[in-house]
């Protein structure tokens, strides 16, 4: 809050306000709008709310310098752009969304044919296993691990060939 008192005595003047009368509105003594204009005190919260309110202002812009809509509260500056996605940055993607359906496929297909392995009586698991029909799934499921990645190594390829040239 370094510079609140200049940012005050700023929209005062700007409002045409003078130490009085802003004081009459905030029902305080002028001489604490003087020492908050100084620097000598600050102005507490409910007294920024005030002036904010007073100066249709921002409080964000009284204690911070901040102007409304300067970007503070986004997640992106206001000068960032959008950027196509590289070719392996794509790749990456669907290499994790792969692997993420054939490892999860693979764990829930183990998960849900043990679980009946209880009920399956003197057959061990891996007979149940084969005679669930569970095999033909596993298959396909490492299948498709395996592409995601085979896709995962090619996109880390792409990517290294291209963090090696600079734009």
């Amino acid at each position: 809050m370094k510079n609140i008192g200049k940012r005050i005595k700023t929209e005062r003047e700007k409002k045409k306000f003078t130490v009085e009368k802003l004081a009459k509105k905030m029902k305080v003594e002028p001489q604490v709008i003087l020492d908050w204009e100084s620097g000598e005190s600050e102005p507490d919260n409910k007294s920024v709310k005030r002036l904010s309110d007073i100066f249709f202002v921002p409080t964000d812009y009284l204690l911070f310098g901040v102007a409304q809509g300067s970007g503070v509260h986004t997640m992106f500056p206001s000068n960032a752009k959008p950027q196509k996605a590289s070719a392996a940055s794509l790749l990456a993607f669907a290499s994790a969304m792969i692997l993420f359906v054939g490892i999860g496929g693979i764990i829930i297909m183990f998960v849900l044919t043990g679980a009946r392995l209880v009920t399956a009586g003197d057959f061990t698991f891996w007979e149940y296993f084969m005679l669930s029909g569970a095999v033909d799934s596993a298959v396909g499921f490492l299948i498709v691990t395996v592409v995601g990645a085979v896709i995962g190594l090619v996109s880390i390829g792409l990517m290294k060939k291209k963090g090696g040239k600079k734009k």
